[in-house]
């Protein structure tokens, strides 16, 4: 069994070094994977002294004695909120063929979450659905991830 893609039931997200996702540090936009490097407590779950949440190098601390761990459980405090799935990997699992099986079974086909997809992409691109007939459904959705991150963290 590979750490490629998999689901941790405490969190209830994806995980694996397969999932894009950014750091869980609040407000850090750095992207990073949601693999063993970068899982506080170093093992999946992150037990038994880490949160397993997912953490960037600047927000992971690793010591002699204790596995790689996040600043809250270096101090044993509570754990910070995970941050939402990136939107790549959310298109990811709402179009890519091989999730097609998972889709059907969580009763989120793929023609009612089109049309949603089509209206989330007007709304962020602010032209009613021109882009995405102008450019394409792959580039209006990579070009909208860029609008998206650029207002969420400004440089």
């Amino acid at each position: 069994m590979g750490w490629s893609i998999g689901f941790d039931t405490d969190w209830d997200r994806d995980i694996g070094y397969g999932v894009p996702a950014h750091c869980d540090h609040p407000g850090c936009p750095e992207e990073i994977n949601r693999g063993l490097s970068f899982v506080c407590g170093g093992e999946p779950y992150g037990q038994p002294r880490g949160c397993g949440l997912y953490f960037c190098a600047k927000h992971l601390f690793t010591g002699a004695r204790l596995p790689q761990l996040c600043i809250r459980c270096v101090r044993r405090k509570h754990s910070f909120k995970p941050t939402a799935d990136t939107l790549e990997w959310m298109y990811f699992k709402m179009t890519d063929p091989s999730w097609k099986q998972w889709r059907k079974d969580n009763g989120l086909e793929e023609v009612p979450y089109y049309h949603h997809l089509m209206n989330l992409l007007a709304v962020i691109h602010r032209d009613g659905g021109h882009y995405v007939e102008e450019h394409g459904l792959e580039k209006a959705v990579e070009d909208a991830i860029n609008v998206v991150y650029a207002e969420r963290f400004p440089k």
